[in-house]
C-alpha cells in the first residue's frame, strides 16, 4: 500500500531534476551568440594591423578577430555573458615589437562599435606671405583653424619672412606669441591666395585683451584655442610652451584669450611633488580653475590584482603596464571596478608575439579622470562615441 507514496516522491524528484536541468541549460546558449558587432567605414584610416579581443569579466577568452576598413565583423560565444572586456590591439606588422593593448571593461552584450572615417578637409591650396619686422624671438605660431598647413620661414635676427600655405580660402589667420612675457597676437581675416602682408612685431601685435596668471603652487603650463560653431576648426590663441627660449620662461605664466570665437578650448597643467593635475574645458573660459591636491598610494601593481588608494573623487581610471620591449597594456575602468584582464593571448596572436609573457608586464603608471561635464566612461570606448561633445570639463590626476 506504500507504492503510490513512493511513486509520488519519485515523480516529484524527477520533475525537480528536469526543471534544474532546464534552468542550467538556459544559462548557456546552445549555439554561439553574437555579443559584439564592429562596423568599419570603407574610408577609415588605420595605421597598424588592428584586432579586437573579447573576454569575460574573469579574463577568459571568448573571441578574437582582425578588422580592416570596409568590414562588418561580429564576435560570438556559446558562453552566457551579460558584460565583457573588450581589448583593442594595434601593432606594426613590419616590426617585432610595439604591440599596444587597450582593455575596456563592463561592455554590455550586444554592443555595436562604429569606426567612422574622418571628414575630408578642403584641399584647394593657397599661399600668403608675411614679412614681420622687429621680430627677435622664435616660435611665432600661425593658425587658420586647420591642422593641414605648411609654413616655410627665414629669419635674419630682426625680420621673419613666412610663406604660409593653407587650405580653405578665404581664411582667417591668427598669429600669436609672447612679448616680454605677455601674450600678444595679430589676426587677419579673409586671407586669400597671393596675399602679402608687412607687419611690425612691436606695434602690429597687441596684448590679448583678457589675461590671467597661473599662480598655483608648483610648475604651471597651459594653452587656449578658439573654435567655431562646428567644433571642427581650432585657432591657437596662446600656448605657454612658446615662452621657452625667450628669457621669460616661468612656473607661473600668463594665459589669455581674445573675443570673437563661438567657444574656447583651454588646458591647464600643474605639476607638484605628488604628480600632476591636468584641467581641460571646452565652452566658456574659466579664468580661475581650482587645482586640487591629492594623495595616492599603490597597494598592488599586478595587472590581475591592481589595488590602490586615491584621495579624490573620480569617474574612471587608466592604468598601464609594459614589458619594456615587446608590448604595452592599458586598462580602462570606471571608479570602484577591478579588472581581470586576459590570462592568455589567442593562439594566432601568441604565435605573432612569441616573446610576450603577460606575467612579465610591470606596472608603469595610473591616472584618474574626474568628469565635471562631458563623456561618461562608456563614451570613451573607441567606436561608442562620435567625438567630443560641444562642451566638456574634466580633471586628470596623474600620480608620480
Amino acid at each position: 500500500m506504500r507504492y503510490p507514496r513512493i511513486a509520488t516522491l519519485l515523480f516529484i524528484v524527477s520533475i525537480f531534476i528536469s526543471l534544474s536541468a532546464c534552468h542550467q541549460a538556459s544559462d548557456e546558449p546552445s549555439e554561439p551568440e553574437i555579443i559584439l558587432t564592429v562596423h568599419v567605414d570603407a574610408d577609415y584610416k588605420g595605421i597598424w594591423d588592428s584586432w579586437i579581443i573579447v573576454s569575460d569579466l574573469n579574463g577568459e577568452l571568448l573571441d578574437a578577430k582582425l578588422y580592416t576598413a570596409g568590414q562588418t565583423v561580429t564576435f560570438s560565444t556559446a558562453k552566457a555573458v551579460d558584460k565583457m572586456n573588450v581589448t583593442f590591439l594595434g601593432y606594426d606588422p613590419n616590426q617585432e615589437v610595439s604591440a599596444s593593448f587597450d582593455t575596456y571593461t563592463g561592455i554590455a552584450k550586444g554592443t555595436t562599435l562604429h569606426f567612422a572615417a574622418s571628414p575630408a578637409e578642403p584641399m584647394t591650396e593657397s599661399k600668403a606671405t608675411f614679412m614681420i619686422r622687429n621680430y627677435t624671438h622664435t616660435g611665432l605660431v600661425f593658425s587658420n583653424g586647420s591642422s593641414n598647413y605648411i609654413s616655410q620661414s627665414s629669419f635674419n635676427g630682426v625680420e621673419l619672412d613666412v610663406d604660409f600655405t593653407f587650405f580653405g580660402s578665404p581664411s582667417d589667420i591668427l598669429m600669436s606669441h609672447y612679448r616680454e612675457g605677455v601674450p600678444v597676437y595679430n589676426m587677419i581675416k579673409g586671407v586669400v591666395d597671393g596675399d602679402v602682408f608687412e607687419l611690425d612685431f612691436a606695434t602690429d601685435f597687441v596684448p590679448v585683451p583678457h589675461q590671467f596668471q597661473l599662480d598655483f603652487d608648483g610648475k604651471n603650463m597651459g594653452w587656449i584655442m578658439g573654435t567655431d560653431a562646428t567644433r571642427k576648426r581650432y585657432w591657437e590663441i596662446i600656448n605657454t610652451a612658446r615662452l621657452a627660449g625667450t628669457g621669460y620662461s616661468t612656473d607661473h605664466p600668463i594665459l589669455g584669450y581674445i573675443d570673437g570665437f563661438d567657444a574656447y578650448l583651454m588646458s591647464v597643467s600643474n605639476s607638484g611633488a605628488n604628480g600632476s593635475v591636468y584641467y581641460s574645458k571646452q565652452g566658456t573660459i574659466n579664468s580661475s580653475p581650482a587645482i586640487p591636491s591629492f594623495i595616492f598610494s599603490l597597494a598592488n601593481g599586478d595587472m590581475q590584482a591592481l589595488s590602490f588608494n586615491f584621495s579624490e573623487d573620480y569617474t574612471y581610471y587608466r592604468a598601464s603596464w609594459s614589458d619594456g620591449l615587446h608590448a604595452s597594456w592599458v586598462i580602462h575602468a570606471p571608479k570602484g571596478v577591478a579588472v581581470q584582464s586576459l590570462t592568455a593571448l589567442p593562439a594566432e596572436l601568441a604565435a605573432k608575439f612569441p616573446n610576450l609573457d603577460l606575467k612579465k608586464l610591470s606596472f608603469k603608471g595610473i591616472s584618474f579622470t574626474k568628469v565635471v561635464e562631458g563623456k561618461t566612461y562608456l563614451e570613451t570606448v573607441p567606436g561608442l562615441s562620435p567625438g567630443d561633445p560641444p562642451t566638456f570639463e574634466h580633471y586628470i590626476y596623474t600620480p608620480n
